[in-house]
């Protein structure tokens, strides 16, 4: 053999080991002691095997029982899932199957609220949970959202829409670059107070005020001393759950124009920051429930499954006194 090709046979060896020893470290090298130690598998995360990919997370109030919300990677029409019915269903709009981002999912009395894409779409949570598996229910509006409308939750007669902001991905208007004591959040957050006066309970053009979020958030809960919690993910880089102070105890300094409006404005930093939670990767929407935040990731799914490193094919709930003292 050649002096030539034994250095090539070296050099393609040499590479090959360190692709597979660069492979077996992110596939086997990070165990996430930290979180599998406070969370525990609540349910199984419904229609991975169809092909559904989980974004949104809410338990409705009425009927108590948990709503997961996402897209199909096939294309077909998007669903909804009620989880412990083990069934799911599809909405319309004016006879044609929605089959866009479904990215967050919450209710409020008789209606419920899908948000993606910029827009907010309302549809009827009562008549929706009655129908058999597979069937739709109808679109009843669609709102134009003053964001990304990326994530929704509600909480004490309020609804919180919020976006998602990636440099290079999913930019988000400049206006909602804002900056205090050094630092700069991308994103914003508007908050309704809902109320019957309203068409579908809120105002689209009237939020009470705006909470400043930073980059790459898929979700957001209050708990129920008001403490802010954001599920913060992107690619398959880890996720991040933080909690933050309730808003009395960030306070707000300044406020926001909304369309020649001032509203109060919360600016959440590192000072306002109670702790934070490494996580497997794609965690998506999170809600809150009974002192426990629920989390789901879409890293388990078969349009992401042959790159990932975990497979999270549960509900996981994390019990919010055992995370703060994670600090």
């Amino acid at each position: 053999m050649s002096k030539k090709l034994k250095t090539v046979l070296i050099c393609v060896v040499s590479v090959v080991v360190l692709l597979s020893s660069a492979l077996l470290i992110y596939f086997c090298g990070k165990t996430h002691k930290d979180f599998y130690a406070v969370a525990t598998e609540y349910t199984s995360l419904l229609g991975l095997k169809d092909g559904f990919v989980p974004q949104g997370l809410f338990k409705d109030a009425t009927s108590e029982k948990f709503l997961t919300s996402g897209y199909m990677a096939d294309g077909s029409a998007s669903r909804i899932y009620v989880v412990e019915d083990n069934k799911y269903f599809t909405l319309t709009d004016n006879g044609t199957d929605y089959v866009g981002h479904c990215g967050g999912i919450a209710t409020y009395k008789e209606y419920g609220y899908v948000v993606g894409e910029g827009k907010v779409y309302v549809f009827n949570i009562e008549d929706a949970l009655l129908l058999d598996n597979g069937k739709s229910a109808t679109i009843l509006q669609v709102i134009e959202a003053p964001n990304g409308a990326d994530f929704v939750y509600v909480h004490k007669d309020k609804l919180y829409l919020g976006e998602f902001y990636h440099e290079k991905k999913y930019p988000t208007a400049q206006s909602h670059h804002l900056t205090q004591n050094g630092v700069t959040n991308p994103a914003l957050t508007f908050v309704y107070d809902l109320d019957s006066q309203y068409t579908y309970y809120f105002d689209i053009e009237k939020p009470d005020f705006a909470i400043s979020t930073t980059e790459k958030i898929q979700g957001m809960c209050i708990t129920d001393d008001n403490k802010i919690v954001l599920s913060q993910s992107w690619s398959l880089a880890d996720s991040t759950l933080y909690v933050y102070k309730s808003l009395n105890e960030v306070g707000t300094t300044t406020t926001y124009n909304h369309n020649g409006k001032y509203i109060n404005l919360y600016f959440l930093d590192n000072s306002s920051l109670v702790s934070t939670l490494n996580m497997p990767s794609m965690s998506e929407e999170v809600t809150f429930e009974n002192g426990k935040v629920y989390v789901m990731f879409e890293n388990a799914c078969k349009k992401y499954k042959a790159v990932t490193r975990h497979k999270n094919t549960s509900i996981y709930a994390v019990d919010i006194s055992e995370l703060a003292l994670i600090g």
